[in-house]
């Protein structure tokens, strides 16, 4: 019987290609309801054909205040949130780094990794409830959208900022020696960040190639000056944020603390799991190797369903085809459920369908300032990148690291998700790309090619 919830309400969290394993486990981490970092919300995804759309479902939004007042009591929480982000990565990259042979000590790593994955996962859940109590509570004491941007701007640069800095100063050094760069030279760069663009699907690490490659573009640039510009646009946006925070009352002041670090902890947080499923990898090639069962395949399967494999048992893979071409997770306390098929088209008709199709403007909240007009290109993942040339408009659910090469392309950028720590709030300030987030629904609301303007003054986007 299909569950009725017709007295909740579904805040869109995200959309992006995902292999199922992940995708199960995003979903599952909230049915954490004790242990570090429990959760007081629901989770309930969509997919379609690799393509996840996650919500977190309330009673009331009050759930999410739950969350920020863990911060508030005690501030020190959020070091601990990092110590314990780096610790998970720590750990379940140590025990890859030897994938056994014996088929019981494999199966062992494999309940060991999927728990792993949970866990850190809970930094991303945990983070982005208390991203919502924020931003409300931002909207009560700030004076303007632009105010709340620059309340949450972090002092530490992302791990997509250090990964160009490091860049740009091989560049800079190359220059001044007049020479191309080597393997050896963009070795160091290679072995810290090469996991920086991978995702939660098939996005591959960067090689060494693909580094000779970056290099020499930026050495046909200006690095120092792009250096420079870097610099001082972070400089002039702190400086505004240490005006804005000198206004505030002590409460305010350590919402805006909270904010800032959370901003970072999200962008830490991705940094690591990115570093975890680059050597999971190897685990999921020595189980292709063990089953004969292609690795791709092997990531659309339950972690249960993993084991059974491993064991020779029957994997009902009818279902499994299924379940990627539609499905419905949910959880409720501590349970999870799958609807797939005819129950998972209707529940989508009923709870997630998309109503403001015929709207010709839509509002959202200022991530970066400025405006723009051009083609609007729906990018969701990867294989979408080809399509974005420069001028148009990006629109999309939400950046990740592996969206940096093309974002300078981009005169403006639309986004679904509106949190204070989404990745394209972070980004679009440090390129200083006008940015527009949290318009439910946008990359189905406008089309491939359509001519569109931001106007991300007034937080504004109107179909030309």
């Amino acid at each position: 019987m299909m569950p009725d919830f017709s007295s909740s309400t579904f805040y869109p969290e995200g959309k992006r290609f995902c292999y199922f394993y992940m995708h199960y486990l995003i979903v599952h981490q909230s049915c954490r309801k004790k242990g570090p970092w429990p959760h007081h919300v629901n989770v309930l995804a969509g997919y379609k054909n690799h393509l996840a759309d996650w919500y977190i479902r309330v009673e009331s939004y009050d759930q999410f205040d739950d969350y920020l007042h863990r911060f508030m009591k005690k501030a020190s929480l959020l070091e601990e949130l990092e110590k314990y982000t780096l610790k998970i990565k720590n750990e379940t990259v140590k025990r890859l780094k030897k994938i056994p042979d014996d088929t019981r000590e494999l199966k062992k790593l494999v309940t060991y990794y999927y728990q792993q994955i949970e866990n850190i996962i809970l930094v991303a859940g945990t983070l982005r409830c208390v991203d919502r109590s924020l931003l409300k509570k931002f909207k009560s004491i700030l004076p303007h959208e632009e105010a709340i941007a620059l309340a949450s701007i972090s002092e530490r640069p992302s791990f997509t900022s250090e990964e160009e800095k490091a860049l740009l100063q091989l560049a800079l050094q190359l220059k001044k020696q007049k020479r191309q760069p080597t393997k050896q030279d963009v070795l160091p760069i290679k072995n810290t960040f090469c996991w920086s663009g991978m995702g939660y699907y098939n996005e591959k690490p960067k090689t060494i190639e693909t580094y000779l490659i970056l290099v020499k573009e930026m050495l046909k640039k200006d690095p120092q000056s792009i250096l420079e510009q870097r610099k001082q646009h972070l400089k002039k946006d702190l400086t505004q944020r240490k005006k804005l925070i000198s206004t505030l009352s002590k409460e305010g002041k350590l919402l805006a603390q909270i904010a800032a670090t959370s901003s970072f902890l999200k962008d830490y947080y991705k940094a690591n799991t990115n570093e975890i499923t680059y050597h999971g990898e190897k685990l999921f090639t020595k189980i292709a190797e063990k089953t004969h069962t292609p690795s791709e395949m092997i990531k659309d399967l339950l972690p249960e369903e993993t084991n059974n494999l491993l064991d020779k048992k029957e994997i009902d893979w009818t279902t499994v085809k299924e379940r990627i071409k539609q499905s419905i997770c949910i959880t409720d306390e501590k349970k999870i459920s799958i609807l797939i098929g005819k129950e998972a088209e209707t529940f989508e008709k009923k709870y997630l369908s998309c109503q403001d199709k015929n709207k010709n403007s839509f509002k959202g909240r200022i991530a970066c300032k400025g405006r723009a007009k051009g083609k609007a290109k729906i990018i969701l993942g990867t294989k979408d990148f080809h399509k974005l040339k420069k001028g148009d408009i990006l629109v999309v659910s939400n950046t990740s690291p592996d969206y940096i090469p093309i974002l300078t392309k981009a005169v403006a950028i639309i986004a679904e998700e509106g949190g204070l720590t989404a990745h394209v709030s972070l980004v679009s300030r440090e390129l200083n790309i006008p940015c527009i987030v949290g318009i439910p629904n946008i990359v189905t609301l406008l089309k491939d090619n359509e001519e569109i303007e931001v106007n991300a003054n007034k937080g504004i986007v109107r179909k030309l």
